[in-house]
Parts: structure tokens; sequence; C-alpha cells
């Protein structure tokens, strides 16, 4: 026998053993690291198009809005050929012939003019858009106080102009719930 095969009084033949630990902690950090990134990019990915998907539907309901407003308009200076005839039950913006609620509308219809936004995925593009967007909503909640629609904005106003009552006269919190109607609780 040569002296490489022997073993050697000093080497303890459990030291594989007793490293044991380390080693599968090691190779568990390993994989844990290396999975974490694949599903960190998976779990990013996801989130960046949840919250640009809100962005584009914040988006489409203020450039919706516009059109409506500038179709309103006594004179629809800013080129949209959105609804010359006027919509039945609304009539001409409160305060319409004002130069001032006419810019207003004519920029808001401008930054939400979707042909001119830029869809790059990258830095100068996601700021672009986020400025755009962050400039329509102040236009819009200026054209809203013009218009007299308040903060509620999204019609809320326009029915109860109308003489229309809503349907719900309680919040729609989960709270205010009132049951079931008589004839299904029995």
């Amino acid at each position: 026998m040569s002296s490489e095969q022997q073993p050697s009084a000093s080497a303890d033949p459990f030291e594989s053993l007793l490293s044991l630990e380390e080693q599968y902690h090691t190779e568990g950090r390993n994989l844990g690291i290396a999975e974490g990134e694949k599903s960190g990019r998976i779990e990013g990915r996801v989130f960046g198009l949840e919250k640009s998907f809100e962005k584009f539907i914040e988006f489409g309901k203020l450039s919706g809005r516009a059109a409506v407003w500038d179709a309103r308009l006594p004179e629809a200076s800013t080129g949209l050929e959105v609804g010359k005839e006027e919509p039945p039950g609304l009539g001409p913006l409160p305060g319409a012939g004002s130069e001032r609620l006419g810019r207003h509308v004519k920029r808001l219809v401008e930054l939400t003019n979707a042909d001119d936004v830029s869809r790059e995925n990258s830095e100068d593009g996601v700021q672009d858009f986020d400025d755009r967007l962050r400039e329509a909503k102040s236009k819009a909640v200026l054209v809203e106080r013009l218009v007299g629609e308040g903060k509620e904005g999204s019609g809320g106003n326009a029915v109860k102009r109308a003489g229309v009552k809503p349907t719900q006269t309680k919040s729609d919190e989960m709270e205010d719930f009132g049951g079931l109607p008589r004839a299904l609780q029995k």
C-alpha cells in the first residue's frame, strides 16, 4: 500500500459529514439566488404591466372627457371630428364662450392625443408619458372647476343637474349594504 491510500492518523473520517450542513446551506443559497432572480424579473414585469395598464386606463378616461368637452364647446376649434352634433341631454358647457376654457380644453385634447404619446419602454419615454399624464390631470381638474363639475367630474354632477335621481342613495361602501330584499330573506 502506498502512503496516499492509507488513512492518516490526523485525518478525521467524519470531516465530510461535519461540513455537510455548510455544503447544503451554500448549495441552497445559490439555488435560491438563481430562482429569486428569475422570479423577480417575472414579478417585476407583471407589476410593470399592471401599472402601465392603470396609467393608460386613466389616460383613456381623460382623453374621452377631453373629447366630450371639446364637442360641447360652441366652436370646436381643436380639429376633433368627434360629435359635431350636440349629444341629447347635454347642452353647451357652462362658460363655453370663455376663451380661457377653450384654451384649456384645447390643451387637454393635445395632451391626450394617443398618436402623439411615446410608447417606448425607456426612461425618457416613460418620463414623457408620466409628464403628459400629470399635466392632463391638472388640466382636467381646471376644466372641471371652470364648467362646475366639481370633484366627482366623471358625470356625477351632470346626473344631478339633469334632475335624475341616482339609484343608490348611500355611498358605495360595503358597510352600507342594506342586506337582501324582504322577498329573498324568507
